[in-house]
């Protein structure tokens, strides 16, 4: 059993000599009974007191005010809460604070590749809108001479009309061949041979009464097969033109604009004509219904465009592939015949 006397509290005067250390700086509760006897004082060491009393110590430079034992003799350090005594924070928290302290944020250099990229975009900005194709009206496209001559460069366009259950298949409906000045020396009106079920006007401009008077396609295939004998032929997607006309021709006598590499996109897909126009003659051409007339010129221009870039690739080509032939004369000796590439 505890003795009641160990139970008793003890004395309220003896409270006041309780403080806390000041290089630890301790948290320690204290009973209500002795912030009451403190005269509701209390020892957090948050305290608006405290912090006046820190705040003094070190504009005083730690004065020694209080220091050592109290006045009382009771051997505590800092004495009574209402006296002066040393700094109840220790230098080291003073340091640590300084430490702490907001500072202004320093923004570090980008690094190198990160800039060079920047550059590099803002320099292609620069050119693509230095590159912008002026504008250009649509006599581009029509011709200063009116010769109508059949000249060694031919411009050849077909446009097709849909026959078949849903009008997926495509049959001839017309052709029309330009000469090199841009004059049309062939447009004549294909009848189909099979029944029509989509007249495509929207793409082909083509309608039903185009095609009341229209030539049969056998007249129209011999025609057409005369005129391109022996000549160039430029276009756009001529392996469905001929195909439509059921002809071929030379490789070596085509200049399809849908199929010059550097015309293409990558792997070898086409650009359309309307695209291949605006990049490089800056002329719009089928907003609306197409012309073949009008699309025959776009591809004649572009191949003028390009025309000495484009010869040179397929005389470089020809050469490459071609097999030389060897002939025997006599003396036993051999000779190399060489064909020279047909050039436009």
């Amino acid at each position: 059993l505890v003795s009641p006397v160990c139970m008793e509290s003890p004395p309220i005067e003896d409270l006041s000599a309780v403080t806390v250390k000041s290089g630890t700086q301790s948290r320690g509760k204290v009973s209500k009974r002795a912030r009451g006897a403190l005269g509701g004082e209390t020892l957090n060491p948050t305290s608006k007191k405290r912090r006046k009393l820190t705040a003094a110590a070190a504009a005083g430079g730690g004065s020694s005010a209080g220091a050592g034992s109290g006045a009382d003799g009771t051997g505590t350090r800092g004495g009574d809460r209402g006296s002066a005594g040393p700094p109840l924070v220790g230098s080291n928290w003073q340091r640590l604070k300084a430490n702490f302290s907001p500072r202004e944020v320093v923004k570090t250099p980008p690094p190198r590749w990160v800039v060079e990229r920047e550059n590099k975009k803002a320099a292609t900005k620069q050119r693509q809108k230095q590159k912008k194709v002026p504008a250009v009206s649509m006599d581009i496209l029509c011709s200063k001479s009116k010769s109508d001559d059949i000249t060694r460069i031919l411009a050849l366009d077909c446009e097709m009309v849909g026959v078949g259950a849903h009008g997926e298949l495509s049959s001839l409906a017309r052709v029309t061949i330009v000469n090199s000045y841009g004059n049309v020396v062939y447009d004549k009106y294909v009848g189909a041979q099979e029944t029509i079920t989509d007249y495509r006007t929207k793409f082909s401009g083509i309608r039903r009464k185009d095609l009341e008077d229209a030539l049969p396609f056998s007249v129209v295939q011999k025609e057409v097969a005369a005129l391109l004998s022996n000549r160039v032929v430029v276009g756009h997607g001529l392996k469905n033109d001929f195909a439509a006309l059921l002809l071929s021709h030379p490789f070596a006598l085509t200049r399809d604009t849908a199929r010059y590499r550097p015309l293409q996109r990558a792997k070898g897909r086409p650009h359309g004509l309307k695209y291949l126009t605006k990049s490089l003659l800056g002329v719009t051409i089928q907003s609306g219904e197409h012309d073949s007339a009008e699309d025959a010129r776009a591809a004649l221009l572009i191949y003028k465009k390009l025309k000495k870039e484009w010869e040179l690739a397929l005389q470089v080509r020809y050469k490459k592939k071609k097999k030389k032939k060897k002939k025997l004369v006599p003396g036993g000796s051999e000779l190399e015949s060489e064909v020279d590439f047909p050039t436009a």
